[in-house]
């Protein structure tokens, strides 16, 4: 961004009032990476930029329109090449693609976390730090606190990697998984700007069709390539 010196004489409250956004939700994006902070003029005063604004703009743009979590957002503004810089009518073709997919529903009944535990599926510290960390979401669901079903996969896949044998003991936890979140995210920043740059010909209908079909099989390539490149690195220890 421009030189602090340079222009940055609104305050936070102006801000707020463009941006349309709260203080709170401001200042968190700052806190996580998304904003660059205010040039500080007291202990608790700041002036910004029209640079802000513009960020804060396209933060809502990518995160309503888009569909880009916080932290794909993020991987964007760290300079991944060719995701950064999605044209309007990109925006509305990403928009009307967004129209026509969806999540396929799904049938896993509902988990409490209290079942979960005493069942064996996981352990009380790891689901509560996933709690915590918000990968999973919660519901109350008779009066018990309950893991929301389209979530269950992954307390599934956190208990199965214990009973493999990765276990607390090795100082692995919870958090090891953002090795492989921060990937997938970069990921779907990637595959994002692919769709919008090279499929916006087509109509949505058919993106929407040939994404449906492609999926298994990049998940396919994505785990044999995996598998195959770590085999490599280890013979060339």
């Amino acid at each position: 961004m421009a030189d602090a010196g340079r222009g940055w004489t609104l305050k936070m409250r102006d801000l707020v009032g463009r941006s349309g956004l709260g203080r709170h939700a401001i200042h968190f994006y700052i806190q996580q990476g998304l904003l660059p902070p205010g040039h500080k003029t007291g202990r608790n005063t700041a002036r910004y930029g029209p640079e802000h604004l513009k960020r804060l703009e396209l933060v809502q743009r990518l995160r309503k329109e888009a569909f880009l979590p916080l932290r794909a957002i993020k991987a964007i503004f760290e300079g991944l090449e060719g995701a950064d810089d999605f044209t309007e009518d990109q925006m509305d073709f990403l928009r009307s693609v967004k129209d026509g997919y969806e999540a396929p529903e799904t049938a896993a009944p509902i988990r409490t976390v209290r079942e979960l535990v005493s069942s064996g599926v996981i352990g009380r510290t790891d689901l509560d730090r996933l709690i915590e960390t918000r990968r999973v979401r919660t519901r109350m669901h008779e009066g018990k606190l309950a893991i929301v079903a389209d979530d269950l996969w992954l307390v599934e896949v956190v208990g199965e990697l214990r009973e493999a044998g990765i276990d607390a003991g090795l100082q692995i936890s919870v958090d090891d998984l953002a090795v492989y979140e921060a990937a997938i995210d970069r990921l779907i920043v990637a595959e994002t700007a692919l769709i919008a740059k090279r499929m916006r010909h087509l109509p949505p209908g058919d993106v929407v069709a040939r994404l449906e079909t492609a999926l298994p099989l990049i998940h396919k390539l994505m785990n044999k390539r995996h598998e195959a490149r770590l085999r490599e690195m280890m013979r060339n220890l």
